[in-house]
């Protein structure tokens, strides 16, 4: 007479391989056990690895904005210079390359995020330079009346243009010679630097 166990089990072969694979000697309450903490190590390196790649886009983004690869936009002041009105210009009646160099020197030392010169994004490595009577700016020719947009703090910035010691020469101009220098406190969007290309990267949530 064949006995027949009364308690019937159901054989996976492959719990049993994996069981085999971990610990031939253990339970399956042991194995689940195991089997827990290889899953919990494993999330927990997946998400070491996503918040690393989330850091690392956070400072390729941050980066981005640092180059003026991205279009800036806060509180600041719009700067307008321009040339005398007089009939007959003279050297010292019109806006050179030099005096938008001070201004942004200037501007930059007064803690601004983003400066443009006439819709030109400026950034660390931008020149402005002049060939005979034309200003450019990093190679793009610009004109007369000339526009500074600032993204940063107002007062200080205000505060840097009214510093005796600073734009001497260009303060000078404007009561003898009749230039334009206007400041206005505003709200201020900066484009992006270079129209021709941009830089995207991959979201992380």
């Amino acid at each position: 007479v064949e006995l027949i166990d009364s308690h019937l089990s159901i054989r996976n072969p492959r719990v049993e391989q994996i069981q085999r694979k971990l610990n031939p000697y253990l339970s399956p309450k042991e194995l689940l056990t195991s089997a827990k903490k290889e899953i919990d190590e494993s999330q927990a390196h997946i998400k070491s690895q996503q918040k690393s790649s989330k850091v690392m886009v956070e400072e390729l983004e941050s980066l981005q904005d640092r180059v003026g690869l991205t279009e800036k936009k806060g509180k600041g002041v719009v700067i307008t210079l321009a040339d005398s009105s007089k009939e007959k210009p003279s050297i010292d009646s019109i806006i050179h390359a030099a005096d938008l160099r001070d201004l942004v020197n200037i501007l930059w030392g007064a803690g601004a995020q983003a400066i443009s010169v006439n819709d030109e994004r400026l950034t660390n490595t931008s020149s402005i330079d002049s060939i005979i009577n034309t200003i450019l700016v990093d190679n793009t020719k610009i004109t007369n009346p000339f526009v500074v947009r600032v993204v940063g703090d107002q007062k200080n910035i205000q505060k840097a243009i009214d510093d005796a010691d600073a734009l001497s020469d260009i303060k000078k101009r404007i009561k003898g010679e009749g230039l334009v220098f206007n400041v206005e406190k505003s709200d201020v969007t900066i484009n992006e630097y270079g129209a021709s290309f941009s830089i995207n990267f991959a979201k992380v949530k």
